[in-house]
Protein backbone atom coordinates (compact mmCIF):
# COMPACT_ATOMS: atom_id res chain seq x y z
CA UNK A 1 0.00 0.00 0.00
CA UNK A 2 1.00 3.67 -0.73
CA UNK A 3 -0.28 7.15 -0.12
CA UNK A 4 -1.16 8.86 -3.43
CA UNK A 5 -2.13 12.37 -4.48
CA UNK A 6 -5.33 13.36 -3.91
CA UNK A 7 -7.22 13.80 -6.79
CA UNK A 8 -8.52 17.94 -7.89
CA UNK A 9 -12.18 18.02 -8.29
CA UNK A 10 -14.14 18.93 -11.34
CA UNK A 11 -16.54 22.02 -10.95
CA UNK A 12 -19.00 18.84 -10.35
CA UNK A 13 -17.64 16.64 -8.66
CA UNK A 14 -17.09 15.83 -4.90
CA UNK A 15 -13.38 14.32 -3.14
CA UNK A 16 -13.64 11.92 -0.76
CA UNK A 17 -11.61 10.05 1.35
CA UNK A 18 -11.61 6.39 1.54
CA UNK A 19 -11.92 5.09 5.06
CA UNK A 20 -12.13 0.96 3.94
CA UNK A 21 -12.61 -0.51 0.31
CA UNK A 22 -13.38 -4.23 -1.05
CA UNK A 23 -10.46 -5.77 -3.06
CA UNK A 24 -11.57 -9.11 -4.45
CA UNK A 25 -9.09 -12.04 -5.89
CA UNK A 26 -9.04 -10.70 -8.64
CA UNK A 27 -7.51 -7.19 -7.79
CA UNK A 28 -4.57 -9.89 -6.17
CA UNK A 29 -4.31 -12.16 -9.17
CA UNK A 30 -4.42 -9.59 -11.49
CA UNK A 31 -1.49 -7.52 -9.89
CA UNK A 32 0.56 -10.59 -8.93
CA UNK A 33 0.51 -12.16 -12.31
CA UNK A 34 -0.25 -16.09 -10.70
CA UNK A 35 -1.58 -17.24 -13.86
CA UNK A 36 -0.60 -20.44 -15.92
CA UNK A 37 2.03 -19.50 -18.37
CA UNK A 38 -0.76 -19.48 -21.40
CA UNK A 39 -2.77 -16.93 -19.93
CA UNK A 40 0.14 -15.11 -18.41
CA UNK A 41 1.78 -14.22 -22.05
CA UNK A 42 -1.22 -12.22 -23.46
CA UNK A 43 -2.20 -10.57 -20.54
CA UNK A 44 1.10 -9.65 -20.07
CA UNK A 45 1.47 -8.28 -23.53
CA UNK A 46 -1.61 -6.60 -23.05
CA UNK A 47 -0.19 -4.73 -19.34
CA UNK A 48 2.85 -3.71 -21.45
CA UNK A 49 1.54 -2.30 -23.97
CA UNK A 50 -1.48 -0.34 -22.29
CA UNK A 51 -1.23 0.34 -18.42
CA UNK A 52 -4.13 -0.16 -16.11
CA UNK A 53 -6.06 3.08 -15.77
CA UNK A 54 -6.76 2.92 -12.73
CA UNK A 55 -3.76 2.36 -10.04
CA UNK A 56 -6.05 2.04 -6.89
CA UNK A 57 -7.09 -1.62 -6.06
CA UNK A 58 -10.95 -2.10 -5.00
CA UNK A 59 -14.32 -1.81 -6.59
CA UNK A 60 -16.46 -0.50 -3.82
CA UNK A 61 -15.30 1.85 -1.26
CA UNK A 62 -16.66 4.02 2.14
CA UNK A 63 -15.68 7.00 3.09
CA UNK A 64 -16.58 10.56 3.90
CA UNK A 65 -17.14 13.57 1.69
CA UNK A 66 -13.75 16.46 2.33
CA UNK A 67 -14.24 18.66 -0.35
CA UNK A 68 -17.15 19.71 -2.43
CA UNK A 69 -17.26 21.77 -5.19
CA UNK A 70 -20.20 24.66 -5.69
CA UNK A 71 -21.93 22.95 -8.37
CA UNK A 72 -23.33 19.98 -5.86
CA UNK A 73 -25.85 20.16 -4.07
CA UNK A 74 -26.40 16.43 -2.62
CA UNK A 75 -23.53 16.35 -0.48
CA UNK A 76 -21.68 18.24 2.40
CA UNK A 77 -18.38 18.15 3.90
CA UNK A 78 -18.59 15.51 6.56
CA UNK A 79 -21.33 13.34 4.65
CA UNK A 80 -20.29 9.74 4.71
CA UNK A 81 -20.96 7.99 1.30
CA UNK A 82 -20.43 3.94 -0.24
CA UNK A 83 -19.73 3.67 -3.67
CA UNK A 84 -18.49 1.80 -6.48
CA UNK A 85 -15.46 2.53 -8.90
CA UNK A 86 -15.76 2.31 -12.59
Amino acid sequence: MVEVEPPVPKADEVLIKIESRTISMEDCEIKSFTFPYWIWIPIRFVFWIRRPRNKVSGQDFAGKVVEVEPEVNEFKVGDRVVGGTD
